[in-house]
């Protein structure tokens, strides 16, 4: 199964590719252990700036059924948190708490999502990042 999507994105087309199978048979015969894969899928982002192409391979092995569109829903998804948890990191440096307490902990987790939807709805100077809003 395959799908296309083509989009520009920040002054850059990108263009992605979904490739995705359910034929792991093979696969589960070869590794017993991953009997609950239900799909093989790759995903290949092209970018073109100032007409410069670079390419990026992702792949990934999953055990959820459901065809290419859901394989893309989920990667897509997962690229999401990533980005979420990367903003975390750079505005508020959150992998270098030392905080021991777990209820300390997702206090603060807490604060700095809503720290952040509200450095994100600052009416002044969007062009500053979020660190220096801050």
């Amino acid at each position: 199964m395959y799908s296309r999507k083509t989009e520009k994105q920040r002054g850059r087309l990108e263009t992605r590719e979904y490739y995705y199978t359910e034929e792991t048979e093979w696969l589960i015969k070869r590794n017993k252990e991953w009997k609950e894969v239900k799909g093989i899928g790759a995903s290949i982002l092209t970018t073109e700036e100032n007409g410069k192409n670079q390419e990026q391979k992702r792949y990934y092995i999953t055990n959820i059924a459901g065809g290419v569109e859901e394989f893309v829903r989920a990667v897509r998804g997962h690229w999401a948190i990533e980005s979420y948890h990367w903003i975390l990191d750079v505005t508020f440096r959150e992998d270098a708490s030392r905080t021991l307490n777990k209820n300390a902990a997702r206090n603060l987790n807490i604060l700095r999502k809503l720290a952040i939807s509200i450095l994100e709805e600052l009416p002044f100077r969007k062009k500053f990042s979020r660190r220096i809003k801050r």
